[in-house]
């Protein structure tokens, strides 16, 4: 269920569906923010240096997959408070304005 190759961990889906059923709101959110930062981190697309291109486009299949989950998310937050803080949307609405300029 979980695997670490070249320093790179990896956790099987059913594992993380799990771990993510078992939090509340606030977890979930703290979760999704850690996860926003990291790709923020990882995210290094220059679009005059094609050497940031390939690594870029693996980084993006990760920005997709979480802005996916945090649109179906948000409408489900039933305490406002716990949401997602404004520093991380603004990350992640960073992260895939960057990602369209990947795309063009």
């Amino acid at each position: 269920l979980l695997a670490v190759r070249h320093r790179v961990g990896s956790m099987h889906r059913l594992l993380q569906q799990f771990l993510r059923a078992l939090q509340n709101e606030e977890q979930t959110a703290q979760s999704l923010s850690c996860c926003i930062s990291a790709l923020q981190a990882m995210w290094g697309f220059d679009p005059a240096d094609t050497t940031t291109w390939a690594e870029s486009g693996h980084t993006w299949e990760h920005v997709k997959t979480v802005g996916r989950h945090v649109d179906w998310l948000l409408p489900s937050f039933k305490n406002k408070a716990s949401c997602l803080p404004l520093a991380s949307m603004r990350m992640l609405a960073h992260l895939l304005t960057e990602g369209a300029l990947y795309m063009s």
